[in-house]
């Protein structure tokens, strides 16, 4: 306590200052610890999106990591998760004017999205119909596929041909690899007829007498009508014919489809010879052979190219080697012709196969004829089809032109 006094003239007034001074009976209360907490809401399906409410207390800074090489300072931030995975939080909320912190580690698991099987398609739906189909699965990696027609594949968007018509129930399995989870979706794809179309061929020895079997290769068709030499026939198998006259015939097919009614109708002549029971080459003749190679080059840098000629039978066998070789051979000597010393006997197991002829030009130290000049090829059954009983046939490959003649008997 203090007094003070003051007089001023006569009159003196006494002013007492009370001052309070500390002491221990009124202590200051110290600040409160920082206590980190927090808690979460949002997604628990990457990517997740998540919002963090802060619930510290006695803290005025914070300090947050995501397990996922992301901070912030933010007191309630949101954050986004892009993988599946458990994720350590941690949370360090501070008191700046303490300098004192507390820390809160808690577990966020974001799980994966389970997988969503899909799919649509595009392409002809005519039999037999291409399909590509579109995988529109969504959160998987693999794919499965039934196409409901004994075919599968593991594809992620394949294309499958559907060869009838009829409705398919295609069935995709889209499979998460990481999670093992499947989904399964089946939709139902129509295929529906295409029109029908005829056609056919035929193998056998077409020759009086002879068994010839007709092959159906019709498409779009499952009711087939024949006419060979008399009335029409029907037959879901490939028919045989045997003919006791020579000539052209006329073979028709008509292919039906019981599901459109629509039909197709197509013709050919099938050429029938007089009995037969040899075929002999007796003669090559060339018409025009190159006289270059493909550089431009003549063969032969003298006179010409010396000429050999090699026939190999459908099965690779060496059946004619010419014994003269055509020596130094000009343009102005063509055409120019080689007989056999003996007709060479066709035998009749290889009609339907293909007999080669291949031309050499003779060089010394090439073997083991010399450089190929050119070849051509020719099966009986099929000259027969294509051209008819000749006496001589013109073949021909590139600048290659060659005629064969042939003896019947």
């Amino acid at each position: 306590m203090f007094r003070i006094i003051s007089c001023l003239g006569v009159s003196c007034a006494v002013v007492t200052l009370m001052l309070s001074a500390c002491s221990s009976d009124n202590p200051v209360t110290p600040l409160s610890a920082p206590v980190a907490d927090f808690t979460w809401s949002g997604d628990s399906i990457t990517p997740a999106t998540v919002v963090f409410t802060n619930l510290s207390q006695n803290a005025n800074q914070y300090r947050w990591d995501f397990a996922d090489g992301i901070t912030s300072i933010v007191a309630n931030p949101t954050h986004v998760f892009q993988n599946s995975q458990t994720y350590q939080i941690v949370l360090i909320a501070s008191d700046s004017l303490s300098g004192k912190s507390d820390t809160s580690i808690q577990n966020l698991t974001i799980g994966r999205p389970d997988p969503v099987a899909d799919f649509t398609w595009c392409g002809d739906s005519i039999a037999p119909a291409a399909i590509t189909f579109i995988n529109l699965s969504r959160n998987a990696v693999q794919a499965y596929w039934d196409f409901d027609d004994g075919t599968r594949t593991t594809l992620l968007s394949p294309t499958h041909i559907f060869a009838t018509a009829r409705v398919y129930n295609v069935m995709l399995v889209a499979i998460d690899t990481i999670s093992q989870k499947r989904s399964t979706v089946n939709r139902n794809l129509t295929i529906v007829p295409g029109d029908p179309i005829a056609d056919f061929a035929w193998t056998g020895e077409t020759a009086v007498g002879e068994i010839v079997t007709l092959h159906n290769h019709s498409r779009n068709a499952d009711q087939f009508y024949w006419k060979t030499t008399g009335d029409w026939f029907t037959s879901n198998t490939d028919p045989r014919v045997i003919f006791d006259q020579s000539g052209d015939y006329p073979i028709s097919l008509v292919a039906r489809s019981s599901a459109t009614a629509k039909v197709d109708t197509v013709t050919k002549v099938l050429t029938i010879t007089p009995a037969l029971f040899h075929v002999s080459l007796v003669r090559i003749r060339i018409n025009q052979i190159p006289f270059t190679d493909s550089l431009g080059l003549p063969w032969d840098q003298g006179n010409g190219p010396d000429i050999i000629i090699m026939m190999y039978d459908p099965v690779g066998e060496a059946v004619l080697c010419a014994g003269e070789v055509i020596m130094n051979l000009r343009p102005d000597q063509l055409p120019i012709a080689l007989i056999p010393q003996s007709p060479l006997d066709l035998s009749r197991e290889h009609w339907n196969g293909d007999y080669r002829i291949d031309f050499h030009e003779l060089a010394i130290g090439v073997a083991p004829f010399g450089r190929l000049l050119g070849q051509v090829s020719f099966g009986i059954n099929n000259l027969l089809q294509t051209q008819g009983l000749r006496d001589v046939y013109c073949l021909a490959n590139d600048s290659l032109k060659v005629d064969i003649g042939l003896s019947w008997r």
